[in-house]
């Protein structure tokens, strides 16, 4: 069983969150108090018997308080929703859970005085079968004989039970042939506990305390041994005597112990011998007990008085340590939480953690998920972009989640892979940036920022804008698609007439229309609009177009003077501009009159981002920065 969607309501900060993906690797980022941790915290109340408590209702202004008196009040109920991905090897076992799809849904309402659980399931139209058990004995007699149990047919009831008993058969023997529909049906939720993932969790505290650690892996191990599941996936006691089971728990916990010293040594050669004494309790389970080390000194030591230097380079032992104890170990579906574990760890040791938790994924064949809290930058842009979830607050205070809609498809997904190398974007570019900029080629690319610069004082990188070439490369055609589909509100389209339609065109193609998932018409307009309403033009043809001809004459004086001596004039611009291709037309004459020195289109481009001034800028570039400055939400002020 593994989690596939979240969703929230009246918990903390959030007012309502609705179908938060998850995956077997999910990944949360976003600024500090917009609700990440709330999300961990509520996800242990809905798996665990944990409730909340008061102060955990999500407060709002009394709509009916006067303006100058507003009154906070807490909402009533906090209620939540888990959607489960059911295998095949426990349809069998969850079948009277199930709804129509194999999913497990469950809902749970929190409020003050009581909480209550449900699943949405199949469900008897008659609710007669579900209260037989109850009936009166007129009532039941009524049912039974409404069932076909009648005298005339030979059967003959004694009492009660006997009734009772029949219906239990019939329901048995035609359950599927009962009227019936997919509803909600109230459970107890000690009937489903045990059913549920196990939820582990390792809070921001708990990576100052390597102790905490250690013993949160030494208890995965200690209950392993020391309970079993039935047929239906309930935790029982082993069946052994009491003895046999501590000797047999004990041995476990020492040879935990002996791997954990072997992971150690590998980050910290200094420690040469650790000391575990756990206490054991059957009432309350393991209990933390102080930690020793050895060093070279031959003394042994509390970990608790090693100082930080120390506790931090356990951190990666720890975590491998493990993996390894869980691969030994017979474990039931998990989620595992991890409360930001990069806190002041450096790259190197962020990569090794990293690699640790996706393993812990990877190699537990599917019985763990991992859900990691960051704000490393290394973490996410080493995360699947497909499994990262965005919090950020909207302009009411509420918290919005953004994730990667269509991620999945396989084209979208070889181009996030390909982005670093290819086009020096990252996963924290797609989340974090304030306005996408797409361009046709490198011209645009050495051009944009320098003029930029100049009027603004800051860098493009500095103010969150991020610049898209499309090109030839099909990878960012597939971005477009994925910006147009995900963050359509923060692109611009910097593109030529000609360039527009080609981009258009190819949007617009069958094959892109198939693989849009969409209705063709819905789609067609999608494209339409979006093209409409994103596009700023540059030049009639191509961007060079743009440039007065005074400019460009000035520009290949100082860069590119001709070998015979002569200047170069308007004329000789004007001459250029009637060829069928400005640029070509003008690298081509560079090339024979400054032989062997020559230009190409992306060189033109800087030598013109360098040396024209602020009120040479073509209005059209002005027009781009003042839009994306709307977009990224920094107005129009000026460095």
């Amino acid at each position: 069983m593994k989690i596939q969607s979240l969703s929230i309501q009246n918990y903390k900060c959030h007012r309502l969150l609705d179908r938060v993906p998850f995956h077997d690797f999910t990944t949360l980022i976003g600024e500090n108090d917009c609700g990440k941790t709330a999300v961990i915290d509520f996800l242990e109340i809905m798996l665990t018997n944990k409730i909340p408590r008061e102060g955990d209702y999500f407060k709002y202004i009394d709509p009916t308080s006067p303006p100058d008196q507003p009154r906070e009040v807490a909402a009533e109920e906090i209620s939540g929703e888990i959607v489960f991905s059911v295998d095949g090897d426990e349809e069998d076992t969850l079948a009277a859970y199930l709804d129509e799809q194999k999913t497990f849904r469950l809902k749970r309402a929190f409020r003050p005085e009581n909480n209550v659980s449900y699943v949405y399931t199949r469900r008897f139209l008659d609710p007669r079968f579900y209260d037989y058990t109850t009936m009166k004995a007129d009532d039941l007699k009524v049912f039974v004989e409404e069932l076909g149990f009648t005298e005339e047919k030979g059967f003959k009831f004694k009492n009660q039970d006997e009734r009772k008993a029949a219906v239990k058969e019939y329901i048995q023997e035609h359950d599927q042939d009962i009227p019936a529909t997919q509803d909600w049906v109230e459970v107890s939720f000690k009937e489903l506990h045990n059913l549920l993932p196990k939820f582990i969790r390792y809070n921001v505290d708990d990576y100052n305390n390597p102790e905490t650690l250690i013993f949160k892996v030494l208890k995965e191990a200690f209950e392993n041994e020391l309970y079993s599941s039935d047929e239906n996936g309930y935790k029982i006691l082993r069946d052994e005597n009491l003895k046999q089971v501590l000797d047999r728990v004990n041995e476990r916990l020492n040879e935990a112990t002996r791997q954990f010293l072997k992971h150690i040594q590998r980050f910290n050669n200094g420690i040469e011998d650790i000391s575990i004494e756990p206490d054991i309790d059957l009432s309350s389970g393991l209990r933390q007990t102080p930690i020793k080390i050895r060093d070279r000194s031959g003394v042994y030591h509390y970990l608790d008085s090693k100082g930080y230097g120390t506790k931090k380079r356990m951190y990666l032992a720890i975590f491998e340590w493990n993996k390894e104890v869980l691969a030994g170990i017979d474990q039931n579906y998990a989620i595992r939480c991890y409360d930001e574990p990069d806190n002041n760890l450096h790259i190197e040791a962020q990569r090794g953690l990293f690699r640790t938790l996706r393993s812990i994924t990877d190699d537990t064949d599917g019985r763990n998920q991992t859900l990691l809290c960051t704000h490393s930058l290394f973490m996410i842009d080493s995360a699947p972009a497909s499994s990262i979830n965005f919090f950020r607050r909207d302009g009411d205070g509420s918290t919005v989640v953004e994730y990667l809609e269509g991620a999945e498809d396989r084209e979208i997904q070889r181009f996030i892979e390909l982005m670093c190398r290819e086009m020096g974007l990252s996963n924290s570019h797609i989340f974090f940036e304030r306005c996408f900029i797409v361009f046709e080629g490198q011209s645009e690319s050495n051009f944009l920022p320098l003029a930029y610069k100049k009027l603004y004082r800051s860098s493009m990188a500095e103010d969150g804008l991020t610049l898209i070439e499309l090109g030839g490369n099909g990878a960012a055609m597939n971005f477009l698609k994925l910006l147009m589909k995900n963050k359509r509100d923060l692109v611009l389209l910097f593109l030529d007439r000609d360039s527009v339609n080609m981009r258009k065109g190819k949007m617009l193609s069958d094959d892109m229309i198939q693989k849009s998932g969409m209705d063709p018409e819905d789609y067609k307009r999608f494209v339409e609009e979006f093209f409409a309403e994103k596009i700023v033009y540059v030049g009639d043809k191509e961007f060079e177009d743009t440039f007065s001809n005074d400019i460009y004459v000035r520009v290949l004086t100082e860069a590119r003077p001709k070998n015979n001596g002569s200047s170069w004039t308007t004329g000789d611009i004007e001459a250029m501009r009637r060829e069928k291709k400005f640029s070509d037309a003008l690298t081509k004459a560079v090339a024979e009159e400054c032989r062997p020195r020559h230009l190409s289109k992306p060189e033109l481009a800087t030598l013109l981002g360098t040396s024209i001034g602020v009120e040479e800028i073509p209005s059209a570039v002005k027009q781009l920065f003042e839009k994306a400055r709307d977009i990224a939400g920094i107005g129009d002020m000026r460095g």
